[in-house]
């Protein structure tokens, strides 16, 4: 009985070791465990949060040159600012083209860190080329869009034709930028009015998975209006690109609508 009585003991003992081993790899497991969450909670917010890229024909920060030939950052007085500052879900970040400033060569990336910490980057284009861009927007698609056509402007069809390239760069450098910040799927593109209405479509073909929308801050005409548009097909596509489009009222989104019925035949 003695013996037996001994080994019992032994077991007990070889339990009770056991046991504290037990606990000592639930302390290891649970000061991991702890380790991970505070790792986590330290990435920074840029990295976990969703991002809003928000594309705008200018940036809500201009670039200046000072007397002394420095570049120095001021903010715009762009009101629509001030409501993408109450989103606090989302990290917005903007893109778009500096107004009113012609920058070298050797001054673009000097911008760009100027405007990286007020989450802006912008669009640098050949001058001439925004010319073009801004003649398309500012004498064709705005009056149209207004119910002016174009045989009551200066701008004729041949004209629109001439001046149809930079349009299409301005989408293309606003392409080429969005894609540069490597979005991911989970984020999103929100583009802005009837300067960037090929933008959608060069987006989506680059990341068939990404998220998009558009909203228009004009009226959309009626399709008699619509349809004496040159480009009115390659605007129609580059629209239908993307994943939500947003018009002020419902008769502007029937108008739509009933362009792409009859004019793209779906």
């Amino acid at each position: 009985w003695g013996e037996k009585a001994g080994g019992g003991g032994a077991k007990s003992e070889r339990e009770r070791a056991l046991l504290a081993q037990i606990k000592q790899l639930e302390g290891q497991l649970a000061k991991e465990k702890h380790k991970k969450k505070e790792a986590a909670k330290a990435v920074a917010p840029s990295e976990t949060r969703k991002r809003l890229v928000v594309c705008t024909q200018w940036l809500p920060y201009q670039v200046e040159r000072t007397a002394s030939g420095e570049l120095r950052v001021l903010p715009s007085p762009a009101r629509y600012v001030a409501g993408y500052a109450t989103i606090k879900r989302l990290d917005v970040q903007w893109v778009g083209v500096l107004y009113n400033v012609t920058l070298s060569a050797e001054e673009q990336p000097v911008a760009r860190r100027l405007l990286e910490p007020f989450s802006c980057f912008p669009v640098f284009i050949e001058e001439e080329q925004l010319h073009f861009a801004e003649e398309i927007a500012a004498e064709v698609l705005w009056p149209l869009f207004h119910y002016i056509p174009l045989s009551m402007l200066d701008a004729d069809i041949d004209m629109v034709h001439k001046r149809w390239e930079g349009y299409t760069a301005l989408n293309t450098r606003f392409r080429d930028t969005v894609l540069e910040l490597a979005p991911l799927h989970t984020d999103l593109v929100w583009v802005h009015d009837y300067y960037l209405m090929l933008l959608p479509q060069m987006l989506r073909e680059a990341r068939p998975k990404m998220r998009i929308g558009w909203f228009l801050h004009t009226p959309f005409p009626s399709l008699e209006v619509f349809r004496t548009l040159p480009m009115r097909k390659e605007i129609l596509s580059g629209l239908l690109a993307a994943d939500l489009l947003g018009f002020h009222i419902y008769d502007y989104s029937r108008h739509f609508l009933h362009a792409c019925t009859q004019l793209m035949g779906s």
